[in-house]
């Protein structure tokens, strides 16, 4: 799932722990967080919501490939 961190009504913070609560013991999804917030703060904070990994606005679509690439070639 690619998931923007700042989104009206509910953050991407909260939609992660949502999609975490209700996944009831089945595969749970890869979280990509997309953000313009690159600070070390922000950094501890995706893995304390179950986002997996991030990438920092401006997106570079070669980014993107190289993170679709890490996810699916493991």
């Amino acid at each position: 799932i690619l998931l923007d961190i700042q989104m009206p009504k509910m953050d991407g913070f909260e939609v992660s722990l949502k999609i975490r609560e209700q996944s009831f013991g089945q595969s749970i999804p890869y979280i990509v967080a997309m953000t313009g917030d690159d600070s070390s703060e922000s950094k501890n904070k995706f893995s304390e919501f179950g986002i997996n990994e991030y990438l920092t606005k401006p997106i570079n679509i070669s980014e993107i490939y190289k993170m679709i690439r890490k996810v699916f070639l493991k």
